[in-house]
């Protein structure tokens, strides 16, 4: 399968951020759907950050955002 590798140098210079993709929207790109539930590397600068106050006390973070903020999967 096809991916995207980055160096960790060449992540700093795009602003970039990992994650793990939870959902998709009805209108997003048939690659990105094909993310879900696997770490990628997205725009560090990109979406809305929401936080999410949990029972226990902590928080849990999220990032909202399209998916033409993913650069792809990393392995």
């Amino acid at each position: 399968k096809a991916g995207l590798v980055m160096a960790d140098t060449t992540k700093d210079l795009y602003k970039s951020a990992e994650g793990m993709l939870i959902k998709c929207g009805p209108t997003a790109d048939v690659e990105a759907v094909s993310l879900i539930g696997k770490r990628i590397l997205f725009a560090k600068y990109g979406g809305e950050d929401i936080v999410i106050p949990l029972p226990d006390g902590t928080k849990e973070e999220f990032v909202l955002a399209t998916d033409t903020d993913i650069f792809g999967e990393l392995k």
